[in-house]
């Protein structure tokens, strides 16, 4: 006979069809009547999946409900046949549950043996704990000395670098470090004496510090109390003095370039008056030339008619003299009057002097100076007034 795993009653509650949708939500794949221990992998199953408890939940609810229950038939329509089936169902179910109640005995057995089992290996767990949280602690030391070992091989490492680097390379004729120092220990005997030297020296040099102070000598009441403060007021001076220079040849500048444009304005007005004073000059050139050459044909037709009367004058003088006398005897006519009138003429030119050929003109502070037409009229005048004279010395 198969083994039953649910009794009637769980059959008649729907616990397999519930347990086969648990199955399915849940994809559960163990069994939950077949061991003892299925219940607890299930829970086990459902610590491990947390998000799987709603479709439990909403499972379990529907059970409780009976929606999984075998709807049971009518007792009206159960005939011997069915009677039959029920009762070896029955023997079957009987049978099955002598035979559970005989395994659970046995289980029973066996989940006391077991417990005992568990009881002293959760002790030996107990104690293996404890060794190994001791082991861990004494692992974890040991990890920290070791890392801490570490550290201190890196430190030693880094010191033999420096002094490997320090040391170097032996060069050309050194052996070891003892020779070296034996060689230095005799070139150390040499830089003592260079050494005393040097302090005579720097005697000498204090001495010349000393000597350097005193020509310096100590400033005086609001003077700067070191060279550099000094220096410093200096070039401020220095600077402001640059400036003051600057702004005075800016000034200089100007006033210069004012200057250079009044010279060039006075050139120009130079050259204008010399071209004004040129013209000037020709005119009064051409002027007086005009005049002279009419006042000398004016001179030249006096000293005609004045050699004529003069001569008419002479000859009657002369005729009344022994010597006119004596010419008319002979039949020669007198001669003085033309030696008369040319003394005339001569004493009239001589009050008009022209300017002689490449003499130069008058020259003014602002350059050559012409002569005044001006004057050239009084001339005129003058000898018009010399010629009207002689004209009434000589009775015209």
């Amino acid at each position: 006979m198969a083994e039953r795993l649910y009794d009637s009653d769980e059959i008649a509650a729907g616990l397999p069809q519930f347990h086969q949708k648990l199955r399915e939500e849940t994809g559960y794949t163990g069994q939950f009547k077949a061991e003892p221990l299925e219940a607890n992998r299930f829970k086990a199953y459902m610590l491990a999946n947390p998000g799987l408890q709603s479709q439990v939940d909403t499972l379990a609810a529907q059970f409780n409900a009976g929606d999984f229950a075998v709807t049971p038939m009518p007792a009206d329509n159960i005939g011997p046949t069915q009677l039959r089936d029920i009762q070896s169902d029955v023997t079957d179910i009987t049978g099955d549950v002598g035979t559970l109640t005989t395994g659970q005995a046995g289980l029973m057995t066996g989940q006391q043996n077991l417990q005992t089992g568990v009881t002293g290996l959760t002790g030996d767990v107990g104690a293996l704990q404890t060794d190994v949280t001791n082991l861990t602690g004494d692992v974890g030391r040991v990890q920290e000395g070791v890392t801490g070992l570490g550290t201190q091989v890196g430190t030693v490492q880094e010191g033999v670098t420096g002094l490997e680097t320090a040391v170097g390379t032996p060069g050309e004729g050194q052996t070891d470090l003892f020779a070296g120092q034996r060689g230095l220990m005799s070139e150390v005997g040499d830089v003592g004496t260079q050494v005393a030297d040097v302090s005579g020296q720097v005697g000498a040099v204090q001495t010349g510090v000393t000597g350097l102070e005193q020509a310096v000598g100590t400033p005086a009441e609001g003077d700067p109390r070191t060279l550099f403060a000094g220096q410093q007021t200096l070039l401020g001076g220095q600077d402001r003095l640059g400036r003051e220079i600057g702004g005075g040849v800016d000034r200089l500048t100007g006033e210069i370039t004012n200057v250079g444009a009044d010279l060039t304005a006075l050139q120009r007005a130079s050259d204008a008056y010399q071209r004004e004073a040129q013209r000037q000059r020709t005119l009064a050139a051409q002027a007086g030339q005009t005049g002279r050459e009419q006042l000398q044909r004016q001179v030249a037709g006096v000293g005609q008619q004045a050699n004529r009367v003069a001569e008419a004058q002479a000859a009657q003088r002369l005729a009344a003299t022994p010597r006119g006398m004596m010419q008319m005897a002979t039949g020669v006519a007198p001669t003085a009057g033309p030696q008369l009138a040319a003394q005339t003429a001569q004493a009239a030119q001589q009050g008009f002097r022209p300017p002689a050929q490449g003499v130069p003109a008058p020259v003014s502070p602002l350059g050559p100076q012409a002569q005044d037409p001006r004057d050239l009229v009084t001339q005129l005048q003058q000898l018009q007034a010399q010629q009207a004279g002689l004209m009434a010395q000589l009775g015209i």
